[in-house]
Order: C-alpha cells, then sequence, then structure tokens
C-alpha cells in the first residue's frame, strides 16, 4: 500500500507483512538446568508434518492450575529464550511437562521502505517474535491470548529523515526481549487462559472422569440468542472424544450467575471413537414440553471469559456432570 506524506523529496511505500509465517528459530543458549527439553525437541517438527502428534509420557495442561513450560525455537532447538523461561515454570520431569512453546527468535520484518528524489531508499525494519504453544502429551494446538499464533511486535523503527546520507540504507527498530515475550504466556502457565471441559459420569460402563482441552464457545454465532460449546478429539480411541452442548439464552438469565429455566438444552458427550462411541445425551425442551433426561446448568460471564456447569442424567439414568471454561467467547 502506498502512502503519501507532505515531506517534499521523500516519498514512503508500507510494508506491513501479512501472510504465512516462515524462517528458523533463534541461537543455541545453554539448558544445563533443564531436564525435559531433550524430549520435546521433535515436538516442534512434527507440528509441521504430522499435527496432533504429542510426546507419550508427558502431561495434560489444565485450566485453572499451574502448567509447566517448556520453550524451544520454532525448529526444536535450543533458542535464545530456552534460557530464560522463570524457574517456576521449569518441568521436573516429563510428566511434569504440560505445555511446549516453540517461538523464533527476533525476526525483522520490512515495516516500510522510503524512496528519495534524488535517488536510493531506506528501509525501516520491525522485529517480530512468532510461534505456537502446544500441549505436551497430545500435540493439541494451544490458544494464545485467543489466537492460534503467537506474535509479539517491536517498537517501531525510527522515522525516516527528510534527507537520506549516502551511507543510510536502514532503520532498525529495538529487538524484542523476553519479558515481553514473557507476557504474552503467563496466563497459559497460570491455567487462567487454557480452554477446558471436564466431565464425570457415575454409573453405566464407561463411570468416570474425562478432560478435553480448548473448547470452542459462541454466543449467537449459529442462531440469535443461543450459546453454544463444543470440543473434538477424533484421535482419541478411549475416553472422551466429542462434547457438544447448546442452548438458547432465554429469559431465565437474569443476572451474570444464573441457572437457565426456560429454554431449549441440548447436551452430547461421546465416551470412545468419535462418531463410534457411546453417547451420552441431555435433551429439554421445556417451552414445548419435550425432555431426554434432565439437566441443569448455570454460566458465570466473567469479562471476555465464561464458566459453565452441568448437572444431570441422560434417560437410561447415568448421572453426567461436567464444567467448561472459555477463555474467550466469539459473539454475533
Amino acid at each position: 500500500m502506498r502512502c503519501s506524506r507532505a515531506l517534499g523529496s521523500l516519498s514512503i511505500v508500507s510494508l506491513a507483512a501479512a501472510g504465512v509465517l516462515t524462517g528458523c528459530g533463534g541461537g543455541a543458549s545453554a539448558t544445563a538446568d533443564l531436564a525435559v527439553p531433550a524430549a520435546m525437541r521433535d515436538l516442534c517438527l512434527k507440528q509441521i508434518l504430522s499435527p496432533t502428534v504429542g510426546v507419550s509420557g508427558a502431561g495434560r495442561a489444565v485450566s485453572a492450575a499451574r502448567n509447566h513450560m517448556v520453550v524451544l525455537s520454532n525448529i526444536g532447538k535450543d533458542s535464545s529464550w530456552t534460557g530464560s523461561v522463570p524457574v517456576g515454570w521449569r518441568p521436573a520431569a516429563l510428566a511434569d511437562t504440560e505445555l511446549v512453546a516453540c517461538i523464533s527468535d527476533n525476526s525483522p520484518e520490512d515495516f516500510e521502505v522510503c524512496t528519495y528524489t534524488q535517488g536510493g531508499t531506506v528501509t525501516r525494519v520491525r522485529y517480530k517474535v512468532y510461534g505456537s504453544v502446544y500441549e505436551a502429551a497430545t500435540g493439541r494446538e494451544i490458544l494464545v491470548e485467543g489466537l492460534p499464533v503467537l506474535a509479539v511486535h517491536g517498537a517501531d523503527p525510527p522515522p525516516c529523515p527528510q534527507t537520506k546520507e549516502a551511507s543510510l540504507t536502514r532503520l532498525e527498530g529495538e529487538r524484542i526481549e523476553w519479558p515481553a515475550v514473557q507476557s504474552h504466556l503467563e496466563s497459559l502457565v497460570a491455567g487462567q487462559a487454557i480452554g477446558m471441559v471436564t466431565l464425570t459420569l457415575t454409573g453405566g460402563p464407561n463411570a468416570g472422569t474425562y478432560s478435553l482441552p480448548e473448547p470452542s464457545c459462541s454466543l449467537g454465532l449459529h442462531q440469535p440468542g443461543v450459546w453454544q460449546l463444543e470440543a473434538l478429539d477424533d484421535e482419541v480411541k478411549q475416553g472422551l472424544s466429542y462434547f457438544f452442548f447448546v442452548a438458547n439464552d432465554g429469559p431465565g438469565f437474569t443476572t451474570l450467575t444464573s441457572l437457565l429455566t426456560d429454554a431449549t438444552m441440548a447436551s452430547k458427550v461421546t465416551i470412545g471413537p468419535w462418531r463410534k462411541g457411546t453417547d451420552y445425551e441431555v435433551v429439554v425442551a421445556k417451552t414445548a414440553g419435550a425432555t431426554a433426561g434432565r439437566g441443569e446448568f448455570s454460566v458465570d460471564l466473567k469479562g471476555e471469559t465464561a464458566s459453565f456447569a452441568f448437572t444431570g442424567e441422560d434417560a437410561s439414568g447415568v448421572g453426567i456432570a461436567w464444567n467448561v471454561f472459555c477463555p474467550s467467547v466469539t459473539r454475533r
């Protein structure tokens, strides 16, 4: 996109970068005090070749609790960030490793190119750090501040001068330091931004407690006034593979935390392979008088987050209780 400014001999072409992220991670850093990274190095490359391949024996990320994180380059090497990770984030063993962050070193991107009428150009360069965070045990991508890609931008470079000196061809912004990267990851380590579905079944052949990470949460996206929560892991052969919940945002929502008392509600969970496992389903449509099982739920809205709780049982009498934490809600 070409920009025009009243600078006499200077015209500016803006090159704000967009598109697919490519490139390599940073240089090596001492990691003698870290026992786990060697077992994690393949995960960053596996995501390129075979997504959702995790590390056997690693931990599962949890919501509202401390998670430990290994930080590597985006090609699985030690990086300039690896040794900067706070001691409290570092896992003591493989089973203690819930999160792996694959993060690039400072990567330059052309921010603007300034062209001078007397000849020559000056490129303004801004630094960027990008990467992804994965659950170690499953390789599942974890959203960072609601986005699939971590992106940290450095300060803008100095402006182009009115008159270009012959030796001047490049102006750089400051490189990004670790504290700026850490600030984007802290909520994941603290479990404050990790969506989670936890389910307990009482009775029946699949009684037990299960979990799924990163539910998709929306209000009014598919139908006006309707909550929809969904999580799917079609790689799961045993355990919870599919979770689905939908309910009208009806007149029962009188406060931020309240019980839905007058609406259509449907909850479904699948134990075992998706579409082939055992389904446990509750459907309550009070306004129409139709029910299949029974249940009730509450929602707690705090800023951009939402927490849901459900208790009930299906038509066969299996008790169903689940909790969902949504770090963000898509609204229309």
